[in-house]
């Protein structure tokens, strides 16, 4: 009986837990990462995640949308794009992820993605001088991330 009690006693590892809620990290957070067409070298990502379940991608070539779900038992992310590509991917405790499996008809694959960890100060309504050139930011209607004028001495603002 004692070896019975010794055997069921341990440390349990809570993110290891059935039940743990991973929505935390992904509702209304940004992650960024590589990723890579083949035949050409990496690029940055970023996926901006809702908080209810759509994302919002964006890379070099364009800007893409769609659904995500959590399935916390599994500690796994799967993105669905309404072009109808999917990406699965397993949640570390560190906040990355890894194990990237794609199903896509294009030819790309994830390399990386973790948490943004970045902050970033407002810039409407700043402007920013430098030797012959001055950076004016504008403040931005809505779904617009900024407003960029550049100006130097061979042009005007007006």
């Amino acid at each position: 009986m004692l070896l019975l009690l010794l055997s069921a006693c341990g440390k349990s590892n809570d993110n290891d837990a059935p039940g743990n809620d991973y929505s935390t990290l992904f509702k209304g957070k940004i992650w960024v990462g590589e990723l890579q067409y083949e035949g050409s070298t990496a690029e940055p990502y970023s996926i901006s995640f809702d908080n209810n379940d759509g994302f919002n991608w964006q890379e070099y070539s364009d800007e893409f949308s769609g659904k995500y779900k959590i399935d916390n038992d599994k500690k796994e992310l799967v993105i669905t794009f309404t072009s109808g590509s999917e990406v699965t991917a397993k949640i570390t405790d560190n906040d990355k992820l890894f194990e990237f499996t794609t199903k896509t008809t294009y030819n790309w694959k994830l390399l990386n993605s973790e948490l943004d960890s970045a902050t970033f100060e407002i810039l409407d309504n700043t402007i920013w001088s430098g030797t012959e050139i001055v950076l004016i930011f504008l403040q931005a209607p809505k779904k617009i991330y900024g407003s960029l004028v550049l100006y130097s001495e061979k042009t005007s603002l007006m």
